[in-house]
């Protein structure tokens, strides 16, 4: 988004405040196409307003992200591969999978809020909501996935979590639920995954 901001009648910089949006991630000002150095401007997600000043009339553009409108998987995995953490301010469904590649630390707050996915596959296959291949920490919130596909058989699954070679999941008050959909219906997959690690404290797993 961009402004243009005048200032009349006055000697020196002015405080300027913008409401752009409560509980937005990322937020970067930039004055005529140059990004401004975040010493200079501050954003306070609890009033959604970001502070600056300045002494003349300027275009100022703001980029940002705003979570209410993450709602694809894409979304998300675009995120874990630019960011650290990311805390949800609403419920999120996802399909496809999710993958924390190797040598990334990603910390998941649910924040009290749930992800819920669908797996989809052809029988015979193994299909995850996330594929962790380095680390992951969830907490505070619930996590349910649903098969929607036909029933599989043996040595194949539908699965909330993938820990692969080297991964390692990490659980902290927070649920767990795979609703069914096949007979094959995992929260948590080490099997086979040398090295892999998975820790819980105060989390509740359930399989249908």
């Amino acid at each position: 988004v961009s402004y243009d901001i005048k200032v009349e009648n006055h000697d020196g910089a002015v405080k300027v405040e913008i409401f752009l949006g409560k509980n937005l991630i990322n937020v970067q000002l930039f004055h005529d196409g140059v990004a401004v150095d975040a010493s200079e401007y501050s954003y306070d997600a609890a009033t959604g307003f970001v502070t600056f000043e300045t002494e003349n009339f300027s275009i100022f553009d703001f980029a940002f992200i705003n979570p209410a409108k993450i709602t694809a998987g894409n979304a998300l995995s675009d995120i874990i591969a630019e960011r650290d953490e990311i805390k949800l301010t609403q419920d999120l469904k996802l399909s496809g999978t999710i993958t924390v590649p190797a040598g990334k630390t990603f910390v998941l707050d649910l924040n009290g809020k749930t992800i819920s996915g669908e797996t989809k596959t052809p029988s015979g296959s193994i299909i995850s909501l996330f594929d962790v291949r380095g680390t992951l920490i969830v907490k505070n919130g619930k996590i349910t996935a649903k098969h929607v596909d036909s029933d599989m058989q043996w040595s194949k699954a539908s699965e909330i979590f993938y820990v692969g070679f080297g991964g390692k999941l990490e659980l902290a008050d927070a649920t767990l639920e795979h609703l069914g959909g096949t007979a094959m219906a995992y929260c948590v997959d080490i099997v086979n995954a040398d090295g892999a690690t998975f820790n819980t404290t105060n989390a509740t797993i359930k399989s249908t």
